[in-house]
């Protein structure tokens, strides 16, 4: 039987996570429960819900939902994952500890000469995110999951210093 559409978030992460290994990307971390890349949230930690490395040493990091909507909802610190990736974005002093952490991991593994050296933040959902979700999410890479075994599109934002995605599985 075919699925033609997510059932939740770590489908979304799922499908995401295969193209971008398919396009040479390292995934240094997927899903939710991650624990190696966390970062400080009020009194705990949140941990994004993807990390790559591109072959050029760009490190994408992202957060994902199933709905775009959900991306915006702000958690019990009043903040959604928009703001967490904006928060990264904003702050060299998180894109350094980030930096520092995929570095270990790619050297442990023997890759990316050089190692990562620029963080790109960026949102993951399920079509459709609207314009206001867009301008809300400015500055942003947005990806945008069309379904199991389709594709991605990139909205949003942009990948500097890396190699395109192939964008189908």
């Amino acid at each position: 039987m075919r699925i033609d559409r997510f059932q939740g978030e770590d489908d979304v992460i799922r499908e995401v996570t295969a193209i971008m290994r398919n396009a040479s990307w390292i995934v240094l971390a997927s899903g939710g429960n991650q624990g190696t890349f966390r970062v400080p949230e009020g009194r705990k930690w949140k941990a994004p819900d993807l990390v790559a490395a591109s072959p050029n040493g760009t490190l994408l990091v992202c957060e994902a939902k199933l709905r775009p909507s959900a991306l915006f909802l702000p958690n019990k610190y009043d903040e959604s994952d928009c703001d967490f990736m904006q928060r990264i974005c904003a702050s060299a002093e998180l894109q350094k500890g980030l930096l520092s952490r995929a570095n270990e991991v790619l050297r442990s593994l023997g890759r990316i000469p050089g190692g990562a050296h620029s963080v790109v933040c960026g949102l993951i959902a399920a079509p459709a995110f609207s314009t206001d979700h867009l301008i809300a999410a400015s500055g942003l890479v947005i990806l945008e999951a069309l379904g199991p075994g389709q594709a991605i599109r990139l909205l949003g934002g942009g990948l500097p210093d890396a190699p395109s995605l192939d964008l189908a599985t």
